[in-house]
């Protein structure tokens, strides 16, 4: 009978222990939980991106208003002749969008990053060291003038190319 009363008592307490264990847990866990996303909200798999202070990743860095802006009329070439027209940008910073014979030859067509369209003739002058050599069927082709500080002249021909339905996507 002493044997059933140390039995009942110990379940008793054991049962009392593992209820007390479950409050506990029930209550802590939680908390412990937001603590530790509260201290590291951006983190995922190891990776931490602070937020503060930085731009979006996804968002463009030059806007349509500031690329406007920042073509500098004033520029001066090298020679300290100040540089107009096609001559303010660089073959780079133009897509080819068209090629058109006319009556005094082809014409190609290029726009900027804003969408503003350029008319492209041969012999132009075109970036601060370029010419227009010649222009063909969907190419036009720029031979720059590049003169080294020992006075060694070199060139460099960069073609614009017209890109095809398949590369603009």
């Amino acid at each position: 009978m002493k044997a059933d009363r140390v039995q009942l008592l110990f379940t008793t307490t054991k049962c009392i222990f593992l209820s007390i264990l479950f409050s506990v847990a029930i209550v802590i866990l939680p908390a412990v939980a937001a603590q530790e996303e509260a201290l590291a909200p951006n983190q995922m798999n190891g990776f931490d991106y602070p937020l503060d202070n930085r731009p979006d990743p996804f968002y463009p860095f030059i806007s349509k208003e500031k690329a406007i802006a920042t073509i500098d009329t004033e520029l001066v070439d090298i020679n300290g002749e100040k540089l107009t027209g096609m001559q303010l940008f660089e073959p780079g910073q133009l897509t080819l969008v068209a090629v058109m014979s006319t009556a005094n030859g082809k014409v190609a067509m290029a726009e900027d990053v804003t969408g503003k369209g350029y008319i492209l003739q041969k012999n132009m002058l075109i970036g601060k060291r370029g010419q227009i050599i010649r222009i063909e069927n969907g190419q036009v082709f720029i031979k720059e003038t590049l003169e080294t500080k020992s006075g060694k002249v070199s060139y460099n021909e960069i073609v614009m190319r017209l890109k095809k339905d398949e590369e603009k996507k």
